[in-house]
């Protein structure tokens, strides 16, 4: 995820990251009913961004996170995506869960901000209703479909013997 902010804060156009920093958003369910996920994906994200800095950061650049709760909602999503684009982040980590992905991406795709979902499965977080491939909006894992087509598959293979 971070690797993916990196590679376009290159191509930040007006957004301007200051001279030490470049600013990567996070949106997050740090409340309500996801905030387990939000917090436990906002401590990896906080960890690995210290990895990086501590390793001199990207040609001299230290991250900077701008944390934005979505409070577990959609509506509240949009509104933390909002809230990351007048901070001026070149690319978002975030939403964990796909509602809230599916939201936040339409505010992605109007300022040309990737955003990346790390857990999102929901094929609709990166196609929209019309069969189109959302431009800045990304995942980090497997689609629902495939991973249920993955289970099914070991279910069968490894475990059909105990239903005789």
């Amino acid at each position: 995820m971070l690797a993916a902010g990196l590679v376009v804060s290159g191509c930040g156009g007006d957004k301007k990251a200051d001279s030490d920093t470049i600013k990567i958003g996070v949106n997050m369910e740090m409340t309500g009913n996801g905030a387990s996920y939000g917090a436990d994906g906002y401590d990896g994200v906080k960890l690995a961004v210290k990895e990086f800095n501590d390793k001199g950061g990207f040609d001299g650049k230290k991250i900077e996170l701008v944390l934005a709760d979505n409070k577990s909602e959609s509506a509240e999503s949009v509104l933390a995506a909002e809230k990351l684009m007048q901070s001026n982040v070149v690319a978002v980590i975030g939403p964990t869960t796909s509602s809230n992905a599916i939201a936040a991406s339409q505010v992605y795709e109007a300022n040309k901000v990737p955003g990346m979902g790390p857990t999102t499965t929901n094929p609709r977080v990166t196609v929209d209703d019309k069969g189109n491939v959302r431009q800045y909006t990304f995942r980090a894992t497997f689609i629902d479909p495939f991973q249920g087509e993955v289970m099914a598959k070991f279910a069968r293979e490894s475990m059909g013997n105990l239903c005789g």
